[in-house]
């Protein structure tokens, strides 16, 4: 367990050091931190962002599979 733990700690580094140290240098933080602020100060209903947003959200599923996949390849064996 405390293995698994230290490899978890090792890649939240290297994820801190990609990103320059900052977590807000994160490009998911600031895309989330972006379309919030869109749709806030828009004051778009959820209901529409919903419907306008569901192509996107239908595309991503396969997509994140298909990423996963070769990631998943390089993986070394346990």
């Amino acid at each position: 367990m405390a293995r698994r733990n230290a490899g978890r700690l090792r890649n939240r580094q290297h994820a801190a050091a990609a990103c320059g140290g900052s977590t807000f240098e994160s490009p998911v933080l600031t895309a989330i931190t972006i379309v919030a602020s869109i749709v806030v100060v828009t004051r778009t209903d959820f209901r529409v962002y919903f419907a306008a947003t569901q192509f996107i959200n239908f595309l991503l599923g396969p997509a994140t599979v298909a990423l996963a996949i070769p990631a998943g390849a390089e993986r070394p064996a346990r």
